[in-house]
């Protein structure tokens, strides 16, 4: 599911100015990890991040719980957080958006 729709629906965006924490269970088996990984790693601006929580503070995240995406955008991103907009929204693996959402959020916004 989670590659068919949200996945999908992520990748589709008109607009590739964002970034996406996907929040996994850090107990999460370690096969069905590795298959995300492998999903989402041809995305930079993804990443995959161990936390019990539904919500990460990207400015206090220990950065050992980062399991794909490049360490330093994300700290580009954590600095920003002040002066950018800052969009939360949950989806599940069989959940998705149209492929404009993310534009018109940050247009409606600002």
């Amino acid at each position: 599911l989670f590659k068919t729709f949200c996945l999908q629906t992520m990748n589709y965006q008109d607009t590739s100015d964002f970034i996406w924490c996907l929040l996994i269970d850090p107990h999460l088996d370690p096969d069905l990890l590795r298959g995300i990984k492998e999903l989402v790693s041809q995305y930079p601006n993804v990443f995959l991040i161990r936390c019990q929580d539904s919500i990460v503070d990207l400015r206090s995240l220990n950065h050992s719980l980062v399991e794909s995406g490049n360490i330093q955008t994300l700290q580009r991103a954590a600095k920003a957080i002040s002066s950018k907009v800052l969009i939360h929204t949950r989806l599940d693996a069989d959940d998705g958006l149209d492929y404009r959402v993310l534009r018109l959020v940050k247009q409606m916004a600002v």
